[in-house]
This record gives structure tokens, C-alpha cells and sequence, in this order.
């Protein structure tokens, strides 16, 4: 009854006092509570809790903008589409979404967006678990592709928004330094206008006005892609044009010269839109006193052209005449745009000053003059174009040129060469001028139709006009140089590197070129013909001694027909060593040229020029030291001889003393020759370092020494100090000693020289030195091949972790050692329950560490040698103490009382003295105590050959105990009969009992006998009393045992790795339980009993937190579409069936990938193999196998003290593979990523000469490092094959040409390569790629016989023996007949093939006709199955015949027109050797389309080709962009080149589904741009 009226908010005692005052009614007791009682106040405090989520969206965008430096525009965009999330959180956090992503970035040169990320649709789930462990699970799975596209503009903008990004903040972080110095304070109390930078308005698009003309222009935006709006007829756009042409007000002027920036505005903001739609920002141009120009799309980087007429309604149209307007479309820094409208006549200035240009009109009624400056291309004015040109040097006291520009004779697109014009002085007397003139038409078309259908006369310009120096000499020598011009007035002085414009030679007349240089001032000119077009001649100069230099003169000619000269030397001598040296030519009579006294005394700064001047002595040089260095008791020798191709090497200079018997000096020298960089390509470059060169980057200041001379006391001569950050040549003083570097610290107290170590191979490793006291003083050390030279690099120790660490876990201090170190110093005591780091005393001995204990044994341990225990076992004797008297507390007579041995071997309390042998026992495991001093002394660490002495032992003096009375203690001999009283134990009570009764060992008097000196006595005891309670011991009874040293006296050792770390634990056998917990499979130990943790180890416990499962499971798969800049795409990865599952807890991180199949496919257009790689296919004989086509595991453990990441193990292992690498696809690849760009001209010589470079940061000793408990990198067999090519496009020539490789075409090679397998290393990344890429590259070198018996032209023997081998084993086995002649015929018909097609090849090159070469290629190329070979070969035949007879005719044309006489009697010799070779290529190509047809007919299941996983894609657009892949778009590009024949020049861009049966439409007409 009282619930319902709680329930009203009113209190249970007020509820109570109501039905009391109702009687029992709940409606009055109601009442009653409304007019007495106050309700309980309700908190208005709501409790509630969410338990699930839900979200449903169509669209959801993240937008990254790049608006640092000048930019601002969109960068890239990621959209999730259709997204369905749904999470609970009650009991657990569970949840599932499924979502679509769609990844573009914008480019910038093309103004729109590209996919990066295809179209993905994926589901996603998570999980909380709570049993068995506490772990947040989460799975993506998917049967869609993950489709991604990395095109060359991703990776520029990539690099560019990379860089600008880090400028910026460099910038800010700059500024705000500075602002903090400028204010004095903490930048939190800066004006917010420091620390906030507003973002400034971003014009994108800038117009400049070149016309030499005012011109207006207008904006104006149209969408192609979207539908016409209703209404709108197909004229709508013009129309808005016409409507807004007619608005004045809307046109924007543009003076002439003036720069404009502009935008196009639109009436919603594109970051809130969809910003992907095909938007053509366009401009409509009008040039003053010309008709207005249609319109000009702005958004892609290029060169537009537009004709128009003289607009009729302006006073001037009858004095213009039609023009061709160019509008230049640049990008101006990282993302505005710069418009240049100009003229399409451009006059460049390649002179060395500033020109003149005078414009006269044809009627001579008007001219005007414009300043061409230097390497500026300059418009002409677009009213002037037609004007008479002629130019002159503004700095130069000449007149105009008397011959004009003339670019009218140029009519067809290309460069043509207009002479030499002179500008001759204002005096008549002075020097006269000289320019050459090059014209080249663009590409524009040669004839246009105007308006009003007639053809534009005269000529339209669309000409660039080159201005260039007659000759031109540039000087590639490291020195300045002096030329001339014999018989002229030319001269001058020329530094390195610098080029030189001589503006008076005559190439009309032969010139005679002399050259002086430093140390050379002699010469034999050399003569330069007037007909001179490509010519490497030796010009000779000789020193004061008449000794010999030749250096090489290259003459090119350039355009214009003016000539450039290139003065190099054969070969540079830079001298880095430090020491003068001498150098000459191996068996020559004298010393290179150039070399003066000077070269003896000191070392020379810059290189020495070399050519090998005589022609009878071999090209090798020899050097020596100079004389100067020991002076004239000293006699130097010349060194082995060596050569100066390229490669490293290291020579010995030895010095010989005249006077007293000691050994030579020896100086090592590294060489290497490098050929040398951009404009010096033709120079090799001879570098001489010295071998060794310490670098300090320590904060130490540091000894170096030979470890010979540590062993005396060293004088500043013999030693080397080097400070902090310094770098320091070394040479050994003594050759003939050990070649061992010792270090000392000098800023350290006491230091002691470190052991020594080896410098010559590369290595990293830790030091150890010792201070006075006998502490570790540990350096870092780092041995690294940079060239000739390796740098020995110091840093201080706490950069990395130690190589060996020291736990001792025990209760005892244990000394430690390197084994065969004799020497005191390396002695250390390590105390219990402590840690120290150590490295090698000696690092050239063997890795075995000395343990001992003090009275115990000592013993060697193997620090390379893991997970194995030894004991190492020490004597721990005991005292008979008197337990009471070593009581803080006692107050008795004597304290800390043992039982001594006196005279007689009597025995009596004394006072405990340490060490002392007559007080320690050992008590036996029969129960004897064992008197220690009763024996003679033994060595512990000694194992002793006879048998030990038997001591004595605890006894009574009487024949046998006396009941109640006490009997004195002494030493007896071991007897069995008197086992009873040779026999104790220690009772639970105190006390020491003999066998025999309850007798116990006590003292005589009670508590007042505990005296030094008393008698110790077996006596009788009463364990109860009257009243039968237990007594207490008396004191004088109480006796136990005391350890000499704390332990069981067995340790045990263990060698385990922690990390990189080699930990030597030592640990007690009885010692407290050690739980032994797992980190994956790393051990880790942890003292319980104490609550300690094992000193240098991990954390004891470890933090709580929840631990991470994250599964991919991709059926689909993952796919790389490479494509490149021009755009083609180049290759497709297709990586299908992937499983990750990604586990990552507080103490460990694990990865298990898995690929179910990998397949790369070959997209090049016209590729012969269409797919680069796969998986090689079973055959019968295979067993079957399962595992995945690729598999990588690893396990990470975190570590966050050192900068490293260590890993207890990676393995990474995949199935057999095949690949077909094709040359110009290889070509293409490399161009794609860079690896390409050559060296950029050289600008200053050092960066072309200098080797003693800094070393690089992942070189460095502060890189970051890599540590694996187990490394391996299995790659099962490969099938390698290689497709060469005759005709590469001129980029892949100069690539191909760059990286100096030759390839050879083979086929089916069967590679194995042994897997890259390492324990334990401890590297940078560096170190480690290079290493795995040097295993796997002598592991291809050493199946070069696999390789070269795969060769084509050797018909690929190998490949052939395998064929009848495996069908003669499926005969044996299989009785398999059919298999046998299937297998003979395709290898047979497969060597005949490439015999016969390598023949072909020979012929066909020697025929010189790169026409019928090309044709032949291209019909062997249209080859895809059986019956395409024996077409084509049929093909071959023809055309080698057709070719035969026509060759005498055809060539003899050809070359008559390419090089006139000469050329048609050179096409008359072509022509009779192609009569005879081009049938002969015909018979054979058939002869190898036949034998193909056979072997393809032949070809086994387990040889076929799989088909690509997606034909190549349409990778143009419309408006060049890279439209996202479209299997429609990919067949209509398949049926475009079936159409036109394969001509890849052409593409679709656009597809539209045509009416009518429901199949795929074709693409339209396609188009070329």
C-alpha cells in the first residue's frame, strides 16, 4: 500500500504517517499527503547512455588544398559514396559499414582532376573482445579490384607539393625564431599578427600583352559535358559570346607589355560543389585593329594559334595584313597560369650581349627599333611582322647589318640556316661583327584558308629567328687558358668551364687555333677548315722541358652554320691524398707535362692534365711521392703501375731511406677512376685519396695510433689527435708492423688505449677503453667504403645500443674478462643484482668472455653461441656461528663467535675473522662437517689429477658420548664406526645435534661461557619441562650455519639476445623462481621473490592496454596501372586473392601477408610478350603446391630508446616465376621513374671532380638501423627471357646510352638464386639493400652459362635439350610417345626459328636501309598466334624479294636527295648490297614464320601464355585528362589499331553507343593531337 504513494514523491515516512492518520486508505492517505506533506525534490540530473549508432549518407568528401607559397588549388580528393554505418556499444563496441571510395588528384598543367584511386566498394566490420584476451578486432573484406593509378604528373606533384610544403615550414619556422629574438619573448605572448598568417586571394590565371597592339579580352566558361539546356539550339555558346561582345563594359583592356591577372568567376564556390565536372574556361581575344578571335581554352599547359583578318572597321585595316596570334599558355610557379599572347614571328638572342633590332616598313615610310636581351625570346610586334629586320650589338660601335632577317623563304616546317651577317664599324676601320642566322618554321600550317576561302598571301609568319656567334670555344679544362687566332686579331683569356663568343672569325676562310695554358705556354696550332661540321682532332702543347701534352678538340657544327669548340684533357689528376705526388706514363723517358719544381715540395690544388703522349709505351701510369716529404735522405719510388680506366684500386708508395737500417715509408693511396659528369663526359677523371681518413663525430676529443706504438710511451709524432667534427687523413707508420688502430680519449681521466682493430673492410662495431679505475669507456665506430677511401667514423656510444650487456642476477660479485687478455686493466667486478654494457678490449681475438669467482673456478664462454647453459660452480663454506651473538641486540660477553680450530685440534668459540681457514667447514652429503684448514690449500680454478687429502672432521674427544655430562669437541679422522658422533645435523629449533641421542654443541657455563677462547662442548639438553611445555633454546646452545658468500654455489650462464643486444645472464641455480615470460618468442626474465626486475631488461610488468587485430581479405585483389607522361600506359600489376592480418599489441607487432597470384601485364602498345611476369604454370611432373604466389611474415618488437627498429624475424619467400622483359619496355620503365635524368651540366668544377664528398645520411652513423633476429629473402626458380629491339625512339637512345648496358635476346633461361639468409644483423637500410641487391647480382652472374645457352642466335641450345629431355622422361614414365614428338618438334622448331630470325636480322641490318629494316619489324611484330607467323613470314618473303629488286633504284634516289652526289653514289653501293641481302632475309623470315607456326602448334598447356588480366586502357581523355578505366574505352582503343592498322599515333577520345542491336558502339572518327 505504500508504493503507490511513493510514487508520488512523497517520503516513505510521510507515506507511512498517512495510512496511519487515513486508517489504511490509500485515497484520503493521498490527500492527506497533498495538503501536509512536502514532496522529495526530484534531481533534475538525467542518466542516459548511448548504445548504438547509425549513418547513412550518399556522399561524403575530403578535399586536401595546397595553398602554400603561391598556390592555391585543390590537391586531392578522396569520396566515400553510398555509406551504410551501423555500431553498437552495448555489451560491446560492434559494428559493420559498407562504402564506396573513389580517390582523384587535380593536374595542374590540364586544370582538371585524374583518378588515383578507382572506383572501390568494400565492407568493413569491427569487434570488441573481452576473453580470451582483451583485443579490438577489425576486417575489410572485398571482391572488388582495388584499382590504383600512378601516372608521371602524380609523382611530379608529389616531389612539388613535398617541396613547397617543406619550405613553407622552414619558412615559418624561420619567422617565428626571428620574432622571438626581435621581441625577446616566448611566442605565446607574440602579437597574434606573428604567429597567424592570413591567406592572401589567389589570382590563378595572369595575361600578358606581347602584341605590340592594345587588345581586350573577356571570360567566359562552358560545360561540353553536361546536357544542352532546353530550349538552347546548337549556336547557343556562340551566341553568348556575340551577346557578350557586344557588352563593352565586359571587355577588359590590355596595353602593350603589360601583365593582367584575371579569374573566372562563377556563381557557386567549387570547394562546395562537385568540381569534376568537364568545365572549358575559355577567352574571347580582340587585337587592336583585327577581327576578334574565337575562343581560347586556357586550362591546358601548350601553345594555341588562332588567324584572323583586319577588322574593316578601323582607319588602319587597309595598311595590315591577315595574322597568325599565338596565345602561350605557361605554368608560372607551382600553380598559376601565365597567357602570352604574342605574334607568331620570335627572334631569339644566343649572342653574348644585348642586340638592336630595326623594323623598317616595306615602303621605307616608317621604322622603329626593339632591345632583344640576352636568351629572351622576343615577339615581334604583330603590326611589324612584315617589316624589314636587320639587327646590331648595342654595345658595340657598329652599324645595322646590310643583309636583313629573311624568314619568307622558309615555307616548310623545320630550321633552315640564312648565313652569316657583318656589322661593320662606325669608322670603317674598326672590327667588323659577325653573327650567324637560323630560321625554323613551327609547326604551323603552311597554307590558310581565310574567311572568305582564298589562301593568305603573302606567307603567314610562324618563324623563330635564332641569332647565334660564329664561333663559339668553351673551356672544359679545370685551368684558364689563353687562345688565339693566328693571323687574326682574336685572342683572350678563358677561365674553367666559361665559353667564349668570337664575333670576328671568318668561317668563310680556314682559322688557325692556338691554345696556351698554365705550365704549357707552347703550342702547334691546329687548323679549322671552312667546311668543318663534325670533326675530335688532338691539339698538342708542350711545356718549358718540351715534354708532351695532346688535348682533345671537339668541332660541331651548330645552327645557323656557326661552330662550336670544346677544349678537354684525356684525363683530370686530382691529388686529394695530401701529399705531393709525381706522375708520368709507365716506361716513359720523362715526367707528365706540366709538372714544375713546385710538384716536389707541396701538393697542388688543382688537376693535372694527362693524355698518354707516347705512342711507345703502354697506356698505364706509374707515381711517386715528392722529394720534399723525407727529405734528401730519402730516395722515392715509383709505384706499381696502374690503370686509368674506370674502376677503384689502392697503390703502395714506398719510400727509401739513404742512411740507418729501418724499413721503408709506405704511403697508401686510394685511385678512382670516374668518368666525368654533363659537359665533361669525355674526360676521365683520376681521382688519388688517401686510404684511410678519420672522421671524429664524437664530442671527444681523440688519440689515434698504430697499436704498435701503444705499447711504449708515445711522443706527439706518433700519434694523432683528432677533435670533435674533424676529419683527418692517416697513413701507417709502420707498413711492415700489425695494421691495427688503437684510440684514446684524452678529456677522459686515466684513459687507458683501446685493443686494436682492423680498418680495412667495412664494418661497424663498439670500442672499449678503460679509465684509471677500470670502467668501460665505450665508442661507437663505423668503417665505410666511399670510393677509394674508407672513412673510420667515431660517435659517441649512447647513439645505438651496446653490443654486449652483463646481468648478474646472482648474490655473488663475479669478474669478467675477454679470454687471452693477460693484462690487469681489463679485469672488472661485476657486483649482484647490477648490469653493465660492454664491448671487445680486443676486437681481433675470439669472441670468448672469461667468468670467475673469487674461491671459485673460472671458464670461457662463446658469445656467438645462443640458448646454451653452462654452470659455473664456486666453494661456499660455513661457519659454526653462535646464532645469538650476531644479534644487533646481544648483550652478552663476545659477539659475532665461531667455532676455531686451535692446537691439537681442539676446538673453542673465537671471534669470526673473514677468509680465516681454521673457522670455515663444508658439511659433506653424508652429514659430515668438514674442517677447511685441516687441509692443504688447492687452487679452485685448477682441476687437481690425484686424489684429495682427506681432512678432518667434526668429532668428540671420547670414545663415545657420556650421558649427562659434556664432552670437549675435536677434529678426528673419518671413521665409519664412529658415524654416530661423525654425523650432524641443524635442528628446526637452533640448535647443531650430533646423530647420537638429543646431545647438541653448546657452551660450557651457559651464556657466561660464551667467551673468545671457551671451550665448545657436545652436551645434554631438556626439551620440556615440568609442566611438559616446549622450552625456548638457550642461547649458549643456539648454533647454525653462516655462509662464507651468499648462493648455492652453482651459477648458471646463459647467452640470449635482447634486440641487437647479446646478454650474458648469470643467475644462481637455488635463486628465488624466476617466471619466465614470452614476448613472442623473445625471453624475457623476471625476479619474482624480491619484486625486482633483471637489471637492462624490459619492464617487470607490463601496462594494460588493448591489443589490435586488423584482416584484409581482398579477393579481388590489388592493381597498379603505371602510366606515363605521354600518356601510355605502361604496365599493369595485378596482385589477386590478398590476405593481411595485422596484429599489434603493446610488447609486439605481427604481419602476415599473403598473394594468392601475381601477374604483371606488358600494356606498351605493340608489345610482342604481353605478359611480364606470372606464375610459372605446373607441368605433369611437378608436385602440386598450394602455398601463395607471394608470403611475407614479420614480427616487430617496440623500441623506443634507440633509433631503430628491431624485428625478431622477416621472411619473405614467393612460388616460381616467369618473365619477359622487353628492351623498349625496360627503356620506358626506367624513364618513368627517374632513374633516367642524367647529370645537369656541371657549373662549378668541384662538382665534377671533388670524390671526398660528405657522406651521405644513410651512410651515416646517425642513420637510423634495422635489426633482425632471422632475415631471409627466398626467390624460388625463374624463367627468365629477354626481347630486344633495333629502333628506340631518340629518349630511350640517350637512356639506353646513359646506362652503357648491351642486351642480348634470350629465352627460357632457368634462374636459381640461392635465398639472401642473415642471422642477427644489425644495419642501416641502406647497407642492407645494398647488400641484398650485390647476393642476388653474383648469384645472376653465376648463371650466366644458363643465360648464355638460352641466347638467340645460338638457337637457344639449352632450351632445346631441355625439350628432349622432358619428353624422353615422360616416355620412361609415362609411356607418353605423343609427348615425346610434341616436345622434339617445338624444340627443334624453336631453335630453327631464332637461327634463322638472328640471320635475318644480320642480313637486314646490313643491307643499310633503315625504310625496309623498319617495315620488316613491323610485320613480324603483328604476330599472335600459329598462323599470324606463317603470314607473316610469307610477308617477309615478298617483301625481301620486292625489296631485292627495287634496291638499286630506290637507294640511289634516296640518297641523292638526302646528300646529293655523294649521296647517290653511296645509294648506288647500298643498292647493290640490298639486292643480294634483302631476298636472302625474305627466304629466312619465312624459314622462321614457318618454325614459329610449328612451335606454337607444339607448345605444351604448361608453356601457354595467360592472357592479361585487363587490356590496355584508353589513358586520353577529353581535354587530355585520364579518364578513369573503361572496358568499353579499352575495346574501342583494341578496335581503333585493328582498323587503322596499328598506327599508335592515333587515339579515341570519345565512345558513343550507337542505336540499334544493343551492341557496343564504336568509336568515332579518331583524332590525332
Amino acid at each position: 500500500m505504500l508504493k503507490p504513494l511513493c510514487e508520488l514523491g512523497f517520503s516513505y515516512k510521510d507515506c507511512e504517517k498517512a495510512l496511519s492518520e487515513c486508517e489504511g486508505n490509500q485515497e484520503a492517505a493521498a490527500l492527506w499527503l497533498a495538503n501536509n506533506a512536502t514532496p522529495v525534490p526530484q534531481s533534475h540530473k538525467q542518466n542516459f547512455a548511448i548504445t548504438s549508432a547509425e549513418l547513412k549518407a550518399v556522399s561524403v568528401c575530403l578535399c586536401l588544398i595546397d595553398d602554400c607559397g603561391d598556390a592555391d588549388v585543390p590537391l586531392a580528393e578522396i569520396s566515400f559514396s553510398g555509406i551504410q554505418f551501423n555500431q553498437t556499444m552495448e555489451p560491446n563496441i560492434e559494428g559493420k559499414a559498407i562504402f564506396q571510395m573513389t580517390g582523384e588528384y587535380y593536374n595542374r598543367s590540364l586544370s582538371g582532376w585524374e583518378p588515383f584511386l578507382e572506383t572501390w566498394r568494400c565492407f568493413a566490420e569491427w569487434k570488441q573482445f573481452k576473453e580470451p584476451e582483451e583485443k579490438m578486432s577489425f576486417q575489410i573484406s572485398t571482391n572488388e579490384v582495388l584499382n590504383v593509378n600512378l601516372t608521371s604528373t602524380l609523382l611530379e606533384q608529389y616531389h612539388l607539393t613535398k617541396g613547397s610544403w617543406t619550405e613553407d615550414y622552414l619558412k615559418d619556422n624561420r619567422d617565428s625564431l626571428k620574432s622571438q629574438v626581435k621581441y625577446s619573448v616566448s611566442p605565446s605572448s607574440l602579437p597574434s599578427s606573428k604567429l597567424l598568417r592570413r591567406r592572401l586571394p589567389f589570382i590563378p590565371y595572369t595575361i600578358r600583352n606581347d602584341t605590340g597592339c592594345d587588345l581586350w579580352y573577356i571570360t567566359a566558361i562552358s560545360s561540353p559535358s553536361n546536357e544542352p539546356k532546353e530550349g538552347m539550339n546548337d549556336t547557343g555558346n556562340v551566341q553568348s559570346y556575340d551577346n557578350a561582345y557586344t557588352q563593352a563594359s565586359d571587355w577588359k583592356r590590355v596595353t602593350t607589355g603589360e601583365s593582367k591577372p584575371f579569374n573566372f568567376h562563377r556563381r557557386e564556390k567549387l570547394r562546395h560543389k562537385k568540381t569534376h565536372g568537364m568545365h572549358i574556361n575559355q577567352l574571347l581575344v580582340t587585337v587592336a585593329g583585327w577581327q576578334r578571335l574565337s575562343p581560347i581554352t586556357v586550362d591546358k599547359v601548350g601553345v594555341y594559334f588562332r588567324y584572323t583578318e583586319p577588322d574593316k572597321k578601323t582607319p588602319t585595316a587597309n595598311t595590315l595584313h591577315p595574322a597568325c596570334i599565338v596565345i602561350e599558355v605557361k605554368q608560372d610557379g607551382s600553380a598559376r597560369k601565365l597567357i602570352v599572347v604574342r605574334s607568331s614571328l620570335v627572334v631569339v638572342n644566343q649572342l653574348d650581349c644585348p642586340l638592336q633590332v630595326r623594323m623598317t616598313s616595306t615602303d621605307e615610310t616608317g621604322s622603329s627599333t626593339m632591345t632583344l636581351q640576352r636568351n629572351v625570346p622576343t615577339p615581334v610586334p604583330l603590326p611589324k611582322v612584315y617589316y624589314t629586320l636587320k639587327a646590331r650589338p648595342a654595345e658595340w660601335p657598329v652599324d645595322y647589318c646590310e643583309c636583313p632577317l629573311h624568314w619568307r623563304q622558309v615555307n616548310r616546317a623545320g630550321e633552315a640556316s640564312d648565313g652569316i651577317r657583318e656589322c661593320k664599324s662606325n669608322d670603317g676601320g674598326g672590327e667588323m661583327y659577325r653573327f650567324c642566322v637560323s630560321v625554323r618554321r613551327e609547326l604551323y600550317p603552311e597554307v590558310v584558308t581565310l574567311e572568305d576561302g582564298s589562301t593568305s598571301t603573302p606567307c603567314l609568319p610562324g618563324h623563330t629567328i635564332t641569332l647565334v656567334p660564329p664561333l663559339t670555344i668553351t673551356n672544359l679544362l679545370p685551368l684558364e687558358m689563353h687562345y688565339y687566332l693566328k693571323k687574326t686579331d682574336i685572342s683572350g683569356n678563358l677561365k674553367p668551364g666559361k665559353s667564349a663568343a668570337l664575333h670576328g672569325a671568318d668561317l668563310r676562310h680556314d682559322l688557325l687555333l692556338g691554345v696556351n695554358v698554365e705550365n704549357l705556354p707552347q703550342c702547334k696550332e691546329l687548323t679549322i677548315p671552312q667546311s668543318t661540321t663534325k670533326y675530335r682532332l688532338k691539339l698538342r702543347v708542350y711545356d718549358d722541358k718540351k715534354r708532351l701534352l695532346e688535348l682533345i678538340l671537339r668541332i660541331k657544327s651548330a645552327r645557323g652554320g656557326s661552330l662550336q669548340l670544346s677544349l678537354q684533357a684525356p684525363y683530370w689528376l686530382v691529388n686529394k691524398s695530401g701529399l705531393p705526388l709525381i706522375f708520368r706514363q709507365d716506361s716513359a723517358r720523362a715526367e707528365a707535362a706540366g709538372q714544375l719544381e713546385e710538384y716536389e715540395l707541396a701538393r697542388v690544388s688543382h688537376p693535372l692534365l694527362f693524355s698518354f703522349s707516347d705512342k711507345e709505351a703502354p697506356n698505364l701510369c706509374t707515381m711517386r711521392v715528392g722529394k720534399s716529404v723525407h727529405g734528401e735522405n730519402a730516395f722515392p719510388q715509383w709505384c706499381k703501375r696502374f690503370s686509368l680506366e674506370r674502376g677503384i684500386g689502392m697503390r703502395q708508395l714506398h719510400i727509401v731511406p739513404r742512411q740507418n737500417n729501418r724499413p721503408d715509408w709506405v704511403y697508401n693511396i686510394g685511385i678512382e677512376v670516374s668518368p666525368g659528369r654533363g659537359n665533361y663526359r669525355d674526360t676521365n677523371i683520376v681521382t688519388f685519396a688517401p686510404r684511410y681518413v678519420i672522421d671524429n663525430q664524437s664530442q671527444r676529443t681523440l688519440s689515434i695510433a698504430q697499436k704498435h706504438y701503444t705499447e711504449k710511451q708515445l711522443s706527439s709524432e706518433e700519434y694523432l689527435t683528432a677533435l670533435p667534427n674533424c676529419k683527418l687523413p692517416f697513413h701507417w707508420p709502420r707498413q711492415d708492423l700489425d695494421q691495427l688502430l688503437c684510440v684514446l680519449m684524452l678529456d677522459a681521466v686515466g684513459c687507458n688505449w683501446s685493443g686494436g682493430f682492423r680498418i680495412d673492410k667495412v664494418n661497424s662495431f663498439h670500442i672499449n677503453m678503460r679509465d684509471g679505475q677500470g670502467d668501460c669507456l665505450l665508442l661507437k665506430v663505423e668503417v665505410v667504403l666511399q670510393g677509394p677511401t674508407f672513412f673510420i667514423m667515431f660517435a659517441d656510444a649512447d647513439i645505438q645500443p651496446p653490443p654486449f650487456r652483463i646481468d648478474n642476477l646472482s648474490e655473488v660479485p663475479v669478474y669478467f674478462n675477454q679470454a687471452k687478455t693477460s693484462q690487469a686493466k681489463f679485469r672488472t667486478l661485476l657486483k649482484p643484482h647490477s648490469s653493465m654494457s660492454y664491448a671487445w678490449d680486443e676486437p681481433t681475438l675470439e669472441p670468448f668472455l672469461t667468468l670467475q669467482i673469487q674461491g671459485g673456478q673460472s671458464a670461457d664462454y662463446n658469445m656467438n653461441k645462443l640458448e646454451e647453459e653452462h654452470q659455473l660452480c664456486y666453494e661456499n663454506f660455513l661457519y659454526l656461528a653462535v646464532t645469538n651473538t650476531f644479534d644487533m641486540n646481544w648483550k652478552g660477553p663476545e659477539s659475532h663467535l665461531v667455532i676455531d680450530c686451535v692446537h691439537n685440534n681442539n676446538l673453542v668459540f673465537k671471534r669470526q675473522e673473514k677468509g680465516k681457514r681454521d673457522q670455515l667447514w663444508r658439511m659433506t652429503s653424508s652429514g659430515m662437517l668438514e674442517h677447511e684448514g685441516s687441509m692443504p690449500p688447492r687452487d679452485p680454478q685448477k682441476k687437481s689429477t690425484t686424489t684429495p687429502y682427506p681432512g678432518l672432521v667434526l668429532d668428540i674427544r671420547d670414545i663415545a658420548p657420556q650421558p649427562g655430562r659434556c664432552v670437549p669437541l675435536v677434529l678426528k679422522k673419518p671413521d665409519e664406526r664412529r658415524k654416530s658422533t661423525q654425523t650432524w645435523r641443524f635442528t628446526e629449533d637452533g640448535r647443531l645435534c650430533c646423530s647420537a641421542g638429543t646431545l647438541c654443541v653448546q657452551s660450557i657455563d651457559g651464556v657466561r661461557g660464551l667467551q673468545d677462547g671457551a671451550i665448545a662442548v657436545l652436551g645434554p639438553w631438556q626439551s620440556q619441562g615440568e609442566s611438559e611445555a616446549p622450552i625456548p633454546t638457550p642461547s649458549h646452545m643456539q648454533i647454525s650455519r653462516s655462509k662464507l658468500r651468499p648462493g648455492s654455489g652453482v651459477l648458471v650462464i646463459r647467452v640470449k639476445m635482447e634486440g641487437p643486444i647479446r646478454v650474458l645472464q648469470i643467475s644462481d641455480r637455488q635463486q628465488a623462481s624466476l617466471s619466465r615470460r614470452t614476448v613472442g618468442e623473445w625471453e624475457v626474465y623476471d625476479h619474482v621473490q624480491k619484486d625486482k626486475k633483471s637489471p637492462g631488461s624490459p619492464k617487470a610488468e607490463l601496462v594494460p592496454n588493448q591489443n589490435m587485430e586488423v584482416i584484409f581479405n581482398l579477393k579481388g585483389g590489388l592493381g597498379v596501372s603505371l602510366v606515363n607522361s605521354v600518356p601510355e600506359e605502361l604496365v599493369y600489376i595485378s596482385l589477386s586473392n590478398i590476405t593481411v592480418e595485422l596484429t599489434s599489441k603493446v610488447d609486439l607487432m605481427t604481419l602476415d601477408l599473403s598473394v594468392g597470384e601475381v601477374q604483371i601485364d606488358n600494356q606498351f602498345l605493340g608489345a610482342q610478350r604481353p605478359v611480364m611476369m606470372y606464375v610459372t604454370p605446373m607441368s605433369r611432373k611437378d608436385v602440386p603446391d598450394n602455398t601463395p604466389a607471394l608470403h611475407i611474415t614479420a614480427h616487430k618488437v617496440p623500441s623506443t630508446k634507440w633509433n631503430a627498429d628491431i624485428f625478431k624475424h622477416l621472411y619473405v619467400s614467393n612460388k616460381k616465376m616467369t618473365v619477359h622483359l622487353e628492351e623498349m619496355l625496360l627503356w620506358k620503365l626506367i624513364e618513368f621513374f627517374g632513374y633516367h635524368k642524367a647529370d645537369a651540366n656541371i657549373q662549378t668544377l668541384e662538382d665534377s671532380f671533388d670524390t671526398h664528398r660528405v657522406l651521405s645520411a644513410a651512410n651515416s652513423i646517425q642513420a637510423k638501423r634495422y635489426y633482425f633476429g632471422a632475415l631471409k629473402l627466398s626467390v624460388s626458380r625463374i624463367t627468365l627471357s629477354m626481347v630486344t629491339t633495333s629502333k628506340l625512339p631518340p629518349n630511350l637512345k640517350a637512356i639506353k646510352h646513359a646506362q652503357s648496358t648491351t642486351l642480348v635476346a634470350f629465352e627460357d633461361a632457368k634462374v636459381d638464386l640461392y635465398p639472401y639468409v642473415r642471422n642477427h644483423p644489425f644495419e642501416t637500410s641502406s647497407f642492407l639493400i645494398s647488400e641484398i641487391m650485390n647476393h642476388y647480382t653474383e648469384e645472376l652472374k653465376s648463371q650466366a652459362a644458363k643465360i648464355l645457352g638460352s641466347v638467340d642466335f645460338l638457337g637457344n641450345p639449352l632450351g632445346l635439350f631441355n625439350d628432349v629431355t622432358e619428353g624422353i622422361s615422360g616416355l620412361i614414365k609415362d609411356g607418353n610417345v605423343g609427348g615425346l614428338l610434341k616436345n622434339v618438334a617445338h624444340g627443334v622448331s624453336n631453335s630453327a626459328a631464332k637461327v634463322a630470325g638472328s640471320l635475318s636480322d644480320g642480313l637486314t641490318t646490313a643491307s643499310m636501309d633503315e625504310n625496309h629494316k623498319e617495315t620488316r619489324n613491323l610485320i613480324r611484330q603483328q604476330t599472335s598466334s600459329s598462323g599470324d607467323h606463317l603470314i607473316a613470314g610469307m610477308k617477309g618473303l615478298g617483301y625481301g624479294i620486292f625489296g631485292g629488286i627495287t634496291s638499286v633504284f630506290t637507294q640511289p634516289i634516296t640518297g641523292a636527295k638526302a646528300e646529293g652526289v655523294e649521296g647517290f653514289f653511296k645509294g648506288v653501293g647500298k643498292g647493290v648490297i640490298g639486292t643480294v641481302t634483302k631476298p636472302v632475309a625474305g627466304v629466312l623470315d619465312l624459314t622462321s614464320g614457318v618454325a614459329n607456326a610449328v612451335r606454337d602448334t607444339s607448345r605444351s598447356s604448361s608453356r601457354q601464355l595467360p592472357p592479361r588480366v585487363r587490356p590496355p586502357r584508353s589513358c586520353q581523355g577529353p581535354g587530355g585528362l585520364l579518364p578513369p578505366f573503361s572496358s568499353q574505352q579499352a575495346e574501342a582503343l583494341r578496335l581503333l589499331y585493328l582498323l587503322n592498322d596499328n598506327d599508335f599515333s592515333e587515339f579515341p577520345i570519345a565512345l558513343e553507343q550507337m542505336r540499334g542491336d544493343g551492341t557496343q558502339g564504336l568509336p568515332p572518327c579518331p583524332h590525332h593531337l
